[in-house]
């Protein structure tokens, strides 16, 4: 379990494999990497564009916040391991930053228009699972997956009002 803030960027694909090194019981990785992204905004007559973002912090309340999200997440999921990564300082456009936790969502897509094209990709993988039936001995020793309810609680998560990042 690991909280990093921090100026400088970072290489994804390195804290995912320093995360998962030498860790066997790690069969998945859910991962979320914000990006800095021009908008334009309108006000008025004019418009602006906005091209970079700088986020400040306060040492010692930042990592206790997302200390506490850590924590939150390790209740409500059976997690092997985590690590949140957090940039402060200015980021231009297309630059990576870690922006994920307003909503303290289980999944983030941010594409609705892709929903046709992910349902028949879910419904191809369900499609993929063997119809008949487990080896018991199995399912006895692996209580985590077969016991822990995370999508439950995150489809009444997703019906709350949705806040944003904006205000």
């Amino acid at each position: 379990m690991s909280v990093r803030v921090q100026e400088t960027d970072f290489d994804v694909g390195a804290e995912l494999d320093r995360l998962t090194r030498g860790n066997k019981r790690i069969g998945g990785l859910a991962v979320f990497v914000g990006l800095v992204r021009e908008m334009h905004v309108r006000e008025g007559l004019h418009r602006d564009r906005i091209d970079a973002l700088t986020l400040e912090h306060y040492p010692g309340m930042t990592e206790k916040a997302l200390e506490d999200i850590e924590a939150e997440a390790n209740r409500r999921w059976p997690l092997e391991a985590t690590l949140i990564v957090h940039r402060y300082g200015r980021m231009e456009a297309g630059e990576r930053v870690l922006n994920g936790v307003k909503n303290n969502d289980l999944f983030l897509l941010t594409h609705p228009e892709f929903k046709p094209g992910m349902k028949e990709r879910f419904d191809a993988i369900l499609a993929s699972i063997p119809q008949d039936g487990f080896p018991e001995a199995r399912a006895k020793a692996e209580t985590r997956v077969l016991t822990a309810p995370p999508y439950a609680p995150e489809i009444v998560h997703r019906s709350q009002p949705r806040k944003s990042y904006r205000a």
